[in-house]
C-alpha cells in the first residue's frame, strides 16, 4: 500500500494537465487504463472523468471508472455514478456538462473524505488538492487538507493551508489554535504565540489555547504571563494533567512553593500512579521538612528513584530525619558510589553509619568528604564522632575544636 501511495505522489504532477489543453477521448481513456493497472487510482479517476466530459456515453470509460471506485473502497460512489450515467441523454449541452463537472468535483471530495476517515492522510491530501483546484473557496476541504498535512507532520504546509482558510473565515478559533501548534512545531515561537492569542480573542472559553499560549510563554521564560494563562486553562479544563503539571513547574520557577505543592496534589488526585507527580511531591515535601510524606511519595515513584542517584540520596536523607538509620545508610551508601563529588551525601552517609555504630565506615565516608573540602565542618564533626566511638577521645576532641573554630 505504501508503494501505491508513493506512486500517487510521483505521478500526479505529470498527469494533471493544464485546463486549456484538450486531447481526444482515447487519450484520457488510455491514461485511465494505464493508471488503473498501475494502481494509481486517483489519477485514473481524474483521467476517466475527463474522458466522460468529452463523451458521457463512453461505456468503456464508465465501466472502468466503476472499477476504480471499487478499488478505492467507495461503493456508494459506484452506485451514484450508475444513476448519474443513466440520466444522461444522447445530447451533450452546456447544462449537462456543468452537471457532470459538479458531480466529478463532489466525487473527489467524497474520495478525499473516505481516505481521511481511514487515516490515509497522504492520499487524502492529494484528493483534497484535486478537488480544491475547482472549488478553491470550500473551507471544509481546506480545513481537512490542512489536517491531513498536520497528521503527516508537514507543519509548514499545514500552517499555509490553515492561513488560507483564515483569509476566508476569520472567526475560526480552532484554526488559529492549530496554526499556532504548527508554528510551535517548526520552532517559530513568536508566530505561534500570536496565533494562540488570536484564538483566545476569537473564543475566550478555549482552554486549550490558554494552555498552548502558557506553554510558549514558559518556553520563553515569561513565567508571570505563563502562570496567568495556565491558571485560566486549568479552570476551563480542570482535569487536564498536562496543564496542572506545567502550572506546577511555573510556580516552582517563580518560587511559589505552596502553590506548586497544592497544584501537584491536585495532579496526584487525578492520577496517583504517576511517578513524575510523586517525585515532584516528594521533593516538595522534603523541602518542607515533612519527611513522612516525602518518603511515601519517593517510594511510590520507586522505579524512577531507583535509577536516579540524586533521588536515592534524598530518600536516604529523609529516612535519616525519620530516624530510620538502617534504611538511610543502605540508600546513602548506594548513592555515594555514584555521587563521589557530593560532600553533603558522603557526610550524611557517615552520619548514618555513626548512628549504627559502624565507626570505621563512618570515618571512611567523612574522610572522603574532607578530601573534597578540608574545612567542611559537618564532615569534621562526623569524623570526630567516629573517632570517639573507637575510643580515640583525644583526637576527637581536637577535631571538634577545629570544627568550632571554622564556625566562628
Amino acid at each position: 500500500m505504501k508503494q501505491i501511495i508513493s506512486l500517487c505522489f510521483l505521478l500526479f504532477p505529470s498527469l494533471i494537465l493544464p485546463q486549456h489543453i484538450k486531447y481526444p477521448i482515447r487519450y484520457y481513456r488510455a491514461l485511465g487504463i494505464v493508471n488503473f493497472y498501475e494502481k494509481n487510482f486517483l489519477a485514473a479517476a481524474n483521467a476517466l472523468h475527463q474522458a466522460l466530459e468529452i463523451d458521457p456515453k463512453d461505456w468503456e470509460s464508465r465501466d472502468l471508472l466503476r472499477m476504480v471506485y471499487d478499488s478505492l473502497g467507495k461503493r456508494n460512489l459506484i452506485q451514484r455514478h450508475k444513476i448519474r450515467n443513466q440520466s444522461i441523454s444522447t445530447s451533450f449541452d452546456r447544462e449537462r456538462k456543468e452537471s457532470i463537472d459538479l458531480s466529478y468535483k463532489n466525487d473527489m471530495k467524497l474520495i478525499a473524505n473516505e481516505f481521511y476517515n481511514r487515516k490515509r492522510y497522504d492520499s487524502a491530501a492529494i484528493a483534497y488538492r484535486m478537488y480544491l483546484k475547482n472549488v478553491a473557496w470550500d473551507t471544509s476541504a481546506i480545513f481537512y487538507l490542512a489536517n491531513s498535512l498536520f497528521f503527516q507532520k508537514n507543519f509548514s504546509d499545514a500552517a499555509y493551508e490553515y492561513e488560507r482558510l483564515l483569509e476566508i473565515d476569520k472567526k475560526r478559533a480552532d484554526v488559529y489554535n492549530l496554526a499556532g501548534v504548527c508554528y510551535r512545531n517548526i520552532n517559530n515561537l513568536t508566530k505561534a504565540k500570536d496565533y494562540f492569542k488570536l484564538a483566545i480573542i476569537s473564543d475566550s472559553t478555549m482552554g486549550i489555547a490558554y494552555y498552548n499560549l502558557g506553554s510558549i510563554q514558559y518556553a520563553l521564560e515569561d513565567y508571570v504571563h505563563a502562570a496567568q494563562n495556565l491558571e485560566k486553562a486549568s479552570i476551563l479544563l480542570p482535569n487536564e494533567q498536562e496543564i496542572l503539571s506545567l502550572l506546577g513547574k511555573v510556580y516552582l520557577e517563580t518560587g511559589q512553593k505552596e502553590k506548586a505543592l497544592n497544584t501537584f496534589e491536585g495532579l496526584y488526585a487525578l492520577n496517583n500512579q504517576s511517578e513524575r507527580t510523586n517525585v515532584m511531591l516528594a521533593q516538595l515535601y522534603f523541602e518542607a521538612k515533612d519527611y513522612n510524606k516525602a518518603v511515601f511519595h519517593f517510594n511510590k515513584a520507586f522505579s524512577t528513584v531507583n535509577n536516579n542517584p540524586e533521588l536515592i540520596a534524598m530518600l536516604g536523607m529523609a529516612y535519616f530525619f525519620k530516624k530510620d538509620y538502617a534504611m538511610s545508610y543502605q540508600l546513602l551508601s548506594k548513592a555515594s558510589q555514584t555521587l563521589t563529588e557530593r560532600k553533603d551525601v558522603l557526610t550524611m552517609t557517615a552520619a548514618a553509619a555513626n548512628m549504627l555504630k559502624k565507626y570505621d565506615e563512618a570515618a571512611d565516608y567523612a574522610s572522603r568528604a574532607l578530601a573534597l573540602d578540608k574545612n567542611y565542618s559537618p564532615a569534621i564533626e562526623e569524623l570526630a564522632k567516629s573517632l570517639k566511638g573507637r575510643k580515640k577521645k583525644s583526637a576527637a576532641k581536637k577535631l571538634l575544636k577545629q570544627s568550632n573554630q571554622l564556625k566562628l
